[in-house]
């Protein structure tokens, strides 16, 4: 039953960030208690025997953000981590300042994606071909539609057998509201 409930947390995730949302909760500000306070919630979902997660943040100007869309964007992220890694899984969140970006960086050590399946995965109902996992293909589509409601970027840099590095850019507010 978790995995219908997750299922259907992630419909309606996808459902809400497809539409119009009555009304976002923008905040302005570091974005460290975020950060810190969903990787706990991250580590309390996760065996702590079967893995490691560490949270290296060297600072991160203001940044206008969703607190609420943003946390759910990185826990679909560090789940999708976790779900493709065997242990002992290694997943690190990472976040710091460049120029008029805030970088957050989400690594594992996990399967990696195939290169030919990489330009796709952001697309919603997409699943990568063969990689074993139940799921709807909904969670990197939330992702990528929260970050870009926060007028970021998402890529990822993926190695089959090596893991996957995803770097989202956030304008930090200085330069948001240039």
């Amino acid at each position: 039953t978790e995995w219908l409930d997750a299922m259907i947390d992630r419909v309606l995730s996808w459902r809400a960030a497809t539409r119009d949302r009555d009304s976002p909760h923008w905040t302005t500000g570091p974005l460290l208690p975020l950060l810190e306070e969903t990787t706990v919630r991250f580590r309390r979902m996760v065996p702590p025997d079967e893995g490691q997660v560490t949270l290296d943040v060297a600072g991160t100007g203001a940044v206008r953000h969703d607190p609420g869309a943003l946390s759910q964007a990185l826990l679909n992220l560090l789940i999708n981590a976790w779900k493709y890694s065997a242990p002992p899984r290694r997943i690190a969140v990472a976040a710091r300042d460049d120029g008029e970006w805030a970088v957050i960086q989400i690594e594992d050590n996990g399967v990696g994606i195939p290169a030919r399946e990489v330009k796709r995965i952001f697309e919603p109902f997409y699943r990568v071909l063969g990689s074993g996992s139940a799921g709807a293909g909904l969670g990197l589509a939330i992702v990528h539609r929260a970050v870009a409601a926060h007028g970021g970027t998402i890529t990822v840099d993926s190695r089959e057998g090596a893991g996957s590095r995803f770097t989202i850019r956030l304008p930090r507010a200085a330069a948001a509201e240039a």
